[in-house]
């Protein structure tokens, strides 16, 4: 019977486990990579970095809709980058959305929690031009306290 319970708990995490796989290899195809995409990418341009193209171009055509949704894929991809400067990008982004939008405090919004991200991330490449770029980033978000706090961290890197 002890035995049967175990079996049966460890088929039980195994299929977690792989649902677990399933549901994130699903998450990357929904944030505007496809599976194959996903495990295959080899290209020489980061994923992000395309898809801020994508951003841009929607914005020259000022089609702030389009570049909304091609924002949120841009930021799913640079989360995925693991490097700070993608993060920052994408906040610079968000800020020239929320310029042009009708409604711009939901990417005001996006835009700092980019640059958090993007901060923390400097932070722990120990990267002080990367937190210096990133506090001038929140200045012009007109957040003078995330600044100066971004501003101190520079120091402790000292």
């Amino acid at each position: 019977m002890v035995e049967t319970r175990g079996f049966v708990l460890w088929v039980a995490l195994a299929a977690a486990g792989l649902g677990l796989s399933e549901m994130r290899l699903s998450s990357i195809a929904r944030d505007g990579a496809t599976q194959q995409e996903a495990l295959t990418d080899t290209s020489s341009e980061p994923a992000w970095s395309e898809r801020l193209r994508r951003v841009d171009d929607a914005l020259a055509q000022g089609d702030v809709t389009r570049a909304g949704t091609e924002w949120r894929d841009a930021y799913a991809a640079a989360t995925r980058a693991r490097h700070w400067i993608a993060l920052a990008e994408v906040g610079d982004r968000a800020a020239r959305i929320a310029e042009v939008s009708a409604t711009p405090e939901p990417f005001v919004a996006e835009a700092r929690k980019a640059y958090l991200r993007a901060l923390f991330r400097a932070r722990a490449e120990r990267s002080a031009d990367g937190i210096r770029r990133i506090a001038d980033d929140f200045a012009r978000l007109g957040d003078a306290g995330m600044a100066e706090q971004a501003r101190r961290l520079t120091e402790e890197l000292s």
